[in-house]
């Protein structure tokens, strides 16, 4: 499932994160969902201001990162979204920028894992662009996936629920 980013402030950047990355990490991972319960995973992502780009050409270039938009989330719950801290989904380079993803599963969600990639764009310009006659910000397409969601059974007060079976 492709969703589109929604945009509305709903979450607070940490200005804390200093160093380059998404948080939770991969390792951390976000948080389980319950089926008929509103969930809720906010996600910070810190960019970098100068890196290394392969664009295909036998090496690295280096770039200022200008900014990096959040294009979409795939492979969420029927149903989730996911919104942005600032109405064009933008953080710019060498800052960080946070966004929610949220929705209730269903009934059809539980049990099951949902994996999740969040399709993003760098863009910046090449340090050495003049040299080989590229010149601007420039795109650049990014992912960061092995991120998933878990959605488990309805809890009744702190146990499972399932078909109004409670365990």
């Amino acid at each position: 499932i492709l969703s589109a980013v929604s945009f509305a402030q709903n979450c607070t950047v940490d200005s804390l994160i200093t160093t380059a990355g998404v948080y939770p990490t991969v390792a951390q991972g976000f948080k389980d969902g319950y089926v008929d319960v509103d969930y809720e995973q906010v996600v910070q992502l810190n960019t970098v201001s100068d890196t290394a780009i392969d664009l295909g050409l036998g090496g690295l270039t280096d770039a200022t990162i200008s900014y990096l938009t959040i294009d979409s989330v795939v492979g969420m719950p029927e149903g989730f979204a996911f919104d942005c801290n600032n109405v064009d989904c933008k953080i710019i380079g060498g800052e960080t920028g946070c966004a929610k993803m949220y929705g209730k599963p269903s009934l059809e969600d539980g049990g099951k894992t949902f994996n999740l990639t969040i399709k993003a764009t760098l863009y910046g310009v090449l340090t050495e662009g003049l040299s080989i006659g590229i010149t601007g910000d420039k795109p650049y397409p990014i992912e960061f996936s092995d991120y998933s969601v878990k959605i488990l059974p309805q809890q009744y007060n702190g146990v499972n629920k399932v078909n109004d079976q409670v365990f």
